[in-house]
């Protein structure tokens, strides 16, 4: 049995081997180390051999089945390894302090803009927050303030939108002569004239007494 099945696997190869000499369009070569080379060229490395309808007798590259390219925010394309690329939204890179954002769709910052802002500057301090309320304050300080009671108009750190804000002060001083002259004279501060760029201040007391040197502090909320 053994040599029946021998045999006619010796005929099996046999056969092959006439039919690629008998059939040159389609095995032109046949080498027992590199195989078969087909219709006369070796093709290149991931090719194939495909079908013309009758044989399959031709190297061919087979038709892509999976993703050759990516589209949208993230492109890509080619086969093999490549690298891809985000489509850039405008927004400036860097850090952001309480920040606005606005986002895509696709997951993507389209916009940034800090929500919170501060500084000061000889007027005082002032921050403005996400919903753009402004918060300021500073200290004023008023010499030889005397009788009558005196006022003057001073500037914001900056800017109010609107005069719909808030302002109150709480002032402290000497008398003249260095002490208070008694145990009621407190300074009262008072705001008018108001304006988005500042305010006017006015300076007594409760008693009428007359004040060497005056510190008040201020605050005002707005927007």
């Amino acid at each position: 049995m053994k040599r029946k099945i021998g045999f006619v696997f010796g005929v099996a190869c046999s056969c092959i081997l006439l039919l690629a000499a008998a059939l040159p369009g389609i095995f032109s070569l046949v080498n027992a180390t590199t195989g078969y080379q087909v219709n006369g060229a070796a093709g290149t490395s991931g090719q194939a051999l495909c079908s013309d309808g009758t044989y399959f007798d031709t190297p061919c590259t087979p038709p892509g089945t999976g993703i050759t390219a990516l589209t949208g925010p993230v492109t890509a394309s080619g086969s093999g390894s490549v690298a891809s690329s985000i489509t850039a939204t405008g927004v400036t890179a860097g850090s952001y302090v309480g920040t606005n954002l606005t986002v895509n769709a696709a997951g993507q910052i389209t916009s940034a803009s800090n929500g919170f802002s501060s500084g000061s500057n000889s007027n005082g301090y002032w921050s403005k927050d996400p919903s753009g309320l402004i918060r300021q304050f500073g200290t004023i300080t008023v010499v030889g303030a005397g009788n009558p009671a005196p006022y003057a108009t001073f500037t914001f750190p900056t800017a109010f939108a609107t005069t719909n804000y808030s302002i109150t002060g709480n002032g402290n001083g000497l008398a003249i002569g260095g002490v208070l002259s008694g145990a009621g004279d407190i300074p009262i501060v008072a705001f008018d004239s108001f304006s988005t760029s500042g305010a006017r201040w006015r300076l007594d007391t409760n008693n009428g007494v007359n004040f060497g040197t005056v510190n008040f502090q201020w605050i005002a909320i707005g927007y």
